[in-house]
């Protein structure tokens, strides 16, 4: 039977690019580069104009370009590709064009990565990283770990906390009360894992971009924030690898 961080992983594969491609129908096209010019001036928000002919994309005309860019098989992606993967292959370039029922279908921009079902994935990611180093750890956490990981005046909060949860009958251990990044650098220092602080830190930081719904901050800014997602995904395949029982 697989495991409950086995079945997280398999679903965070689930979320696919035709849940934030555009469609087609929905996109500015030119029948030629003159239309295209034309439309690149209008619109100042758009990088690139697609070009269609015979009522099927072929070609794309790009903000400062010297000319049409005819679709190639290496800007194409299948509508079933997982938002997972997608986020890997647009590390290295600002677009793909979607391929839905062996027809071009729709297209994705690297800044469509911000749209709200996109954190979904990475929530489940996420939570299946937490949830093992919880289980590994919830038995040897001590204050005293505590103290020295993340300092004496943290390790005073958390016992604050615990007594009061005591004191409310609550049965909690240590470990329950550590945040995420607070938890891995346990963990590191046990010997658990063995990623470099700054890998934690980027991990961190993208996890609270994904579970925080106030956080104003955008999962990717500008097109180098894309390799920030990659980076927590493959870290987070790893430890769950690296882990596994």
């Amino acid at each position: 039977m697989p495991s409950h961080d086995d079945t997280l992983t398999r679903l965070a594969r689930e979320f696919v690019v035709r849940d934030i491609m555009i469609p087609v129908s929905d996109l500015v096209c030119a029948a030629g580069t003159p239309e295209a010019v034309e439309l690149l001036d209008r619109y100042s928000d758009f990088d690139m104009i697609p070009l269609v002919a015979q009522d099927s994309l072929t070609a794309y005309l790009e903000r400062g370009g010297s000319g049409p860019r005819p679709l190639r098989m290496s800007d194409l992606v299948s509508d079933a590709t997982s938002i997972l993967d997608i986020v890997d292959i647009l590390t290295d370039r600002p677009r793909v064009f979607v391929l839905v029922r062996n027809r071009i279908g729709g297209y994705v921009h690297f800044s469509d990565l911000n749209r709200p079902i996109v954190k979904l994935p990475f929530f489940v990611l996420l939570e299946a990283v937490e949830r093992r180093f919880f289980d590994m750890l919830s038995g040897v956490i001590t204050s005293q770990l505590i103290e020295t990981v993340l300092g004496q005046k943290r390790r005073a909060n958390l016992e604050t906390r615990m007594r009061r949860q005591q004191a409310s009958g609550s049965n909690l251990n240590w470990a329950a009360l550590l945040g995420f990044k607070e938890l891995l650098l346990c963990a590191r220092e046990l010997g658990a894992l063995a990623s470099e602080v700054g890998d934690l830190d980027r991990l961190a930081k993208v996890r609270n971009l994904v579970c925080h719904a106030a956080n104003e901050d955008l999962l990717v800014e500008q097109h180098s924030d894309v390799r920030r997602l990659a980076h927590a995904k493959s870290l987070c395949f790893k430890l769950l690898k690296d882990t596994a029982p």
